[in-house]
């Protein structure tokens, strides 16, 4: 039997025991105890009712229990203290036999059983019966239960641990159906929670920073719905996706924004900070392999498409020390070529100069430190993050120059974003057989199709952005003090073949081309087959902060390289001129016209070999030109083509020793249609063109200081005749 608790006093709610209609003692009358709403008087309604003895001992005494002459109970005519175990009801008679009170119940709760009932489990026990009320104005009453039910966290549930030994997987499982039943999240709070099982979550979870979802034995952890969490750690994963590429994630997330941090990734604020660092390589890997699931889906033998198409990675402000390049798609070779796929997601970051890929591997020489390849389906998105190199262990200049092809490479992908990317740090350069500097790519497009790009920064690289076998559409691509181009047309990574050998077609639009501190050519073009357009050419020559003039020329042809569409611009400062075609290359082709419309000013450089701000030396280029040129040492004009169209606008020409005479125009083979010719401020010309084995077609009215033609051997010299209606 458990111990009895004799704590309920047997007293009136008054101080003494008085008569109902007055204040008189109620002398020798008589007390009954029994059960709560019952009458007491009746026996087999009465209660045990004690004397408790100085000791603290307690005895049972006999009912009724007799009121002395001053209104107090007594036993054996001395005033005593008496107690019940429970709550009772009780009956006061006075010394005739009549009733002065009835209290149906003394008490409102049972003393004896309270401390059971508020530690109990049981329905309407426990927090059912502590009150709660909100200090605010207009709150409402509740029971501590129904507040507390406002939040189920996992621990709530059975056989949920998270101490990182037990197995919580088995407690998780059994908690989500209810979870889902009551549309509640899963809400982890701080601890390791031991996942040996499979566990697949179609309801939102919520990580409270310290909880830890730990998957081991083979276990995977499916989430199918939105996950929130700040950028803290969250997965401990054995997955090594450098060694095993394609392995099947232990996490995988169908929806949303994948945070390297989750796995594990630090960012800091400083380049001082990556000496000391995590490197977030691994990290940012697991975050991939999350969004893409498992390769599961065979499109053909030889190609696997990715479990989920609708998550990313989502970068974070701060720099990433990243010590190993990270491939986003993977190729086996042997025994066979089998690609895996990604459909849809990309990587997502908060500002191209937020969110840093800091890529520090010195000696690392392969394709691309940041490869996108192999990607098709829905729309693929990166946007809002730079790709740079820096190593801490190197000093000087060297901390910021790579061996890697490209910082960024992006191919073989259909349905692609790219915006506001950044990239620097790309400066090692070998030459391809035909002597063209290949490496040092900013960002590379191969391949690429159905792609919008805009705000793409390349710095301190050789090659700023380029593309190769691509249909791309887009805005504003800008160089900074790259040193062989800004736009490139062609693979320029190494292992890729050679200039001369790249003959698939580009087919690029781009409005919003600007070169600062260009040191050779902002526009190179390499492959075979380019049909462009592009529009909003800027370029200023002169280096940082300095007067010098560094840029060469503004379009230059590889070995291979060719042309056509259209290209239009302003270009101040530099010192070779607007284009050359030489090499075997060749600006515009028949059926395939290059429309050139720039405004050039300050041509300053100087040449002991024959040049001129246009040098047209490929019989089959063809090219129409609208040229305003203000400020040169160099003729107009050098053509070898067969096809110049050309609207030519000079002022303030001061030829230097040119190698034809003092002649804005020469032609030394095929044919010049000139439509329009104004030529002013310019002393030194001797004769407006120079023709050799070829004709020129002068407009009927020019002005020009100058109107003679010197002619050499085959020159043909015509003029368009006005018709007067």
């Amino acid at each position: 039997m458990p111990e009895q608790l004799y704590n309920v006093v047997v007293s009136q709610p008054s101080q003494l025991f008085t008569l109902a209609r007055s204040f008189k003692a109620n002398a020798n009358g008589k007390i009954y105890i029994g059960k709560i709403d019952t009458d007491p008087v009746n026996p087999e309604n009465q209660i045990p009712v004690y004397l408790e003895r100085e000791d603290g001992t307690h005895v049972q005494v006999q009912q009724p229990i007799v009121i002395n002459s001053a209104g107090y109970p007594v036993y054996n005519g001395q005033i005593a203290k008496f107690v019940t175990v429970q709550g009772h009801s009780m009956a006061v008679y006075d010394a005739y036999g009549s009733q002065q009170f009835y209290y149906p119940n003394v008490l409102k709760y049972d003393p004896d059983r309270l401390r059971q009932q508020l530690a109990s489990h049981a329905a309407g026990n426990g927090d059912e019966l502590v009150a709660v009320k909100q200090p605010i104005e207009n709150s409402k009453e509740r029971t501590v239960h129904d507040w507390l039910a406002d939040i189920i966290t996992a621990k709530d549930g059975a056989n949920i641990i998270a101490d990182g030994i037990n197995n919580d997987a088995v407690g998780i499982n059994a908690l989500l159906p209810v979870l889902s039943d009551l549309q509640r999240e899963l809400i982890l709070v701080p601890g390791v929670y031991l996942i040996n099982d499979d566990i697949t979550i179609d309801i939102p979870v919520t990580f409270q920073p310290g909880a830890i979802i730990k998957p081991r034995n083979g276990a995977q952890v499916t989430f199918n719905a939105e996950i929130m969490a700040g950028n803290y750690h969250i997965f401990d994963t054995e997955d090594d996706f450098y060694a095993s590429p394609v392995a099947a994630p232990s996490v995988k997330i169908a929806k949303g924004g994948v945070k390297p941090e989750w796995f594990g990734a630090k960012t800091v604020s400083s380049y001082d900070e990556i000496s000391t660092s995590i490197n977030c390589s691994h990290a940012f890997m697991k975050a991939w392999r999350a969004t893409t699931g498992e390769y599961t889906a065979n499109v053909t033998s030889s190609y696997r498409q990715s479990e989920y198409m609708h998550s990313y990675i989502e970068l974070s402000a701060g720099k990433y020390r990243m010590d190993k390049e990270v491939f986003l798609g993977h190729t086996d070779f042997t025994p066979t070529t089998v690609r895996y796929n990604k459909n849809g997601g990309g990587v997502i970051g908060k500002g191209a100069g937020l969110s840093v890929l800091v890529f520090t591997d010195s000696e690392y020489a392969g394709n691309a430190f940041f490869s996108a390849v192999d990607m098709s389906g829905d729309m693929h998105e990166f946007r809002s993050f730079k790709c740079t190199f820096y190593c801490p262990s190197k000093v000087g200049d060297e901390r910021y120059e790579s061996k890697v092809g490209a910082m960024m490479l992006f191919s073989t992908i259909d349905s692609l974003t790219t915006t506001d990317i950044w990239a620097s740090g790309a400066k090692f350069v070998v030459p391809d057989p035909s002597g063209f500097g290949r490496g040092g790519v900013g960002v590379q497009f191969d391949s690429v199709v159905d792609h919008y790009f805009s705000n793409i920064l390349v710095e301190h690289c050789a090659h700023g952005c380029a593309f190769s076998s691509s249909i791309s559409t887009g805005v504003n691509v800008k160089g900074f003090r790259n040193t062989l181009s800004d736009l490139s047309f062609g693979n320029m990574i190494p292992a890729w073949p050679d200039i001369i050998s790249q003959n698939t077609k580009n087919i690029i639009s781009i409005y919003g081309v600007e070169s600062k501190s260009n040191f050779n050519s902002p526009i190179t073009f390499g492959t075979n087959d380019n049909n462009v357009s592009i529009n909003g050419v800027v370029v200023d020559g002169r280096y940082e902060s300095s007067s010098n003039v560094v840029t060469k020329l503004i379009i230059t042809f590889a070995t291979g390289g060719g042309c056509s569409g259209n290209i239009s611009g302003c270009v101040d400062n530099v010192l070779y001129g607007l284009i050359n075609d030489g090499g075997s290359s060749q600006a515009g082709r028949p059926g395939g016209t290059l429309h050139l419309d720039f405004v050039v000013n300050n041509v300053t450089g100087s040449t002991s070999s024959e040049n001129a701000v246009v040098v047209l030396d490929k019989t089959d280029s063809s090219v129409i030109m609208n040229l305003s040129i203000n400020g040169t040492t160099f003729p107009a004009i050098i053509n070898r083509t067969s096809q110049l169209k050309s609207y030519l606008n000079i002022s303030n020409m001061n030829l230097t020793s040119p190698v034809s005479g003092f002649r804005p125009i020469i032609s030394k083979g095929g044919n010049i249609l000139m439509i329009s010719i104004n030529i002013t401020d310019t002393t030194t010309a001797t004769d407006i063109a120079y023709v050799e084995n070829s004709t020129l077609i002068l407009p009927s009215l020019m002005i020009t200081p100058v109107i003679s033609v010197a002619k050499g051997i085959g020159g043909v010299v015509k003029t368009n005749q006005l018709i007067d209606y």
